[in-house]
């Protein structure tokens, strides 16, 4: 989906009051003037059905982004407080390798973000297309569960994998959150492919019910050099 730039936006309003006061200049005839009044219209109107450059969930700015997004769970409907996947589930272009995760409603700003730890320690494996040589990187956004439960640690563990290697470690704490105030923050890291087929996966080692956020997984390739 476009967004709107601020540059396009400037362009074309800029363009249009040059040409309206041309028009007022040199006294151009009614239909002309009609012309340029539909044309304003038509300009509002694509400035107001554009999506704002503007992050609309957590904390991965679309703006500042150029890619693909791999997991984005707005996509996926309401069906109670929280939403469990087991082994062998998909979610976007992930499967649920190992243990199970869950989808949570209520936590803030993201209107359903993924908890790792659905209630055991979950993993999710992505097989993605690649160019030998190609460097990539990826962006998401991280936060913690924030219920305590019982004997929980509010310490939250992630892990990316790259083909099997670790390419990316995180700890977030979780300590003094609420589901109104998660705490998001934004993390990326960058790979290389070798072959034509990559495997990305993330995963966590907080075995309970109560492990890191997920959310706003993007994937982009990255210029030479």
């Amino acid at each position: 989906m476009a967004l709107a730039s601020s540059a396009a936006i400037g362009a074309g309003v800029a363009g249009f009051l040059f040409r309206w006061q041309a028009a007022e200049t040199e006294a151009l005839r009614a239909a002309e003037r009609a012309e340029l009044r539909e044309s304003l219209v038509a300009l509002r109107q694509s400035i107001e059905s554009a999506p704002l450059c503007r992050p609309q969930k957590p904390i991965v700015d679309p703006c500042h982004v150029s890619g693909t997004m791999l997991l984005d769970l707005e996509d996926y409907a309401q069906t109670g407080a929280y939403q469990m996947f087991d082994r062998g589930a998909r979610l976007g272009v992930f499967e649920v390798e190992r243990g199970n995760v869950d989808i949570v409603w209520r936590w803030t700003p993201a209107r359903g973000a993924l908890d790792l730890s659905g209630v055991t320690a979950g993993e999710l494996r992505a097989t993605l297309t690649t160019r030998p040589g190609a460097r990539y990187r990826v962006h998401y956004a991280l936060a913690g569960n924030p219920d305590p439960g019982s004997g929980r640690t509010p310490i939250k563990n992630l892990q990316w994998r790259f083909n099997g290697a670790v390419v990316d470690e995180q700890r977030f704490d979780a300590s003094g959150r609420s589901p109104g105030s998660m705490g998001w923050v934004q993390r990326s890291f960058d790979v290389t492919a070798a072959t034509t087929s990559s495997t990305l996966s993330v995963s966590t080692t907080n075995d309970s019910n109560s492990g890191p956020a997920l959310d706003q997984v993007w994937w982009e390739e990255l210029p030479p050099g």
